[in-house]
């Protein structure tokens, strides 16, 4: 009988990196919250500016209450997949991505604290990194995940048949990674640039995936008629 997926205290155990870094973004606004101006910065344009702030309260709960969730979601959303019992077939990558996704969200409370805090923070410089080793780091995983209808890369024609699901996320993930090693580039171009370097990048990966998916699909017709 294939195993199945289940929020255990195993999986929640095994998770102990990312609940490490969900404690420290908490224990951090906690620690920080008396030092802060009751005004904070919390988002920079794509030159890197500030170019907009929020209160005390909100610019220390914000990314602490996001991360939560999304982590809550990434791990209980699976219940409720038709293709549930696929999850442990790829469990360390599933593991993987929840943790490079946390660690990202807790890198961004960083900067917002700093920030708050009346340091100055290269936003220009660090976004194109912490963006660029993110999605590496979604590129490794992704040619393990298997068939599933809320991970990876859905579309219909990836939906519809497993075999151009795992033809696509082979690819994906090489797509992935070369935008990851591109948005790595934007650390050593002028705001804007790295700005507009990263966001081509991305979507380009993305968009790459989703039209590889469907040429595959066609392609796999033609073979059968």
């Amino acid at each position: 009988m294939a195993e199945r997926y289940i929020v255990s205290w195993r999986v929640i155990k095994s998770d102990w990196p990312a609940l490490l870094v969900l404690a420290l973004m908490v224990a951090g606004s906690l620690i920080l919250y008396p030092s802060l101006p009751d005004i904070i910065p919390t988002h920079w344009n794509a030159g890197g500016e500030i170019d907009g702030y929020s209160s005390r309260l909100v610019g220390v709960s914000l990314m602490p209450g996001i991360t939560v969730l999304m982590y809550l979601l990434l791990l209980y959303v699976p219940l409720i997949d038709p293709k549930r019992n696929n999850y442990p077939r790829f469990a360390s990558a599933y593991r993987g991505i929840r943790m490079g996704l946390v660690l990202f969200m807790g890198a961004m409370h960083a900067l917002i604290l700093t920030a708050g805090l009346g340091s100055p923070v290269p936003i220009g410089r660090l976004m194109p990194l912490l963006l660029g080793m993110l999605m590496i780091l979604i590129g490794i995983y992704l040619p393990q995940v298997e068939h599933n209808y809320f991970v990876g890369i859905r579309t219909p024609w990836t939906l519809a048949d497993e075999e151009v699901w795992h033809r696509t996320h082979r690819m994906g993930g090489r797509f992935f990674i070369l935008a990851g090693l591109l948005c790595l580039l934007g650390i050593f171009l002028p705001g804007t640039y790295s700005f507009v370097l990263v966001l081509v990048a991305i979507l380009g990966a993305s968009l790459a995936a989703i039209l590889y998916s469907l040429l595959i699909f066609q392609q796999k017709r033609r073979n059968q008629s």
